[in-house]
């Protein structure tokens, strides 16, 4: 039963990370289409809207280890959706 949960927990996290990145995919196309990809938006306010996102909708990490992931996985596949994004432009 206790497996159950667990599977069930790290499924939900998964699916708030594929809709942080969604999100984050989505505000880069914002900025990209009215000329601001060389401002503060970019480069501070997304990756702040993802850590406010992981933050709100994720439990709380048990460790170090588990803290740092929660922010910089998102981040390192920002990075990822950018570069994928810059080749389709």
């Amino acid at each position: 039963m206790e497996d159950d949960v667990k599977f069930w927990d790290s499924k939900n996290t998964l699916y708030i990370i594929v809709g942080v990145l969604v999100v984050a995919s989505l505000g880069y196309r914002l900025i990209v289409l009215n000329n601001y990809e060389q401002s503060a938006l970019l480069f501070v306010g997304l990756p702040a809207l993802m850590a406010i996102l992981m933050i709100r909708f994720t439990e709380p990490p048990n460790n170090v280890l588990g803290a740092t992931f929660r922010v910089n996985i998102p981040a390192y596949f920002k990075q990822k959706i950018i570069r994928l994004n810059q080749q389709d432009l």
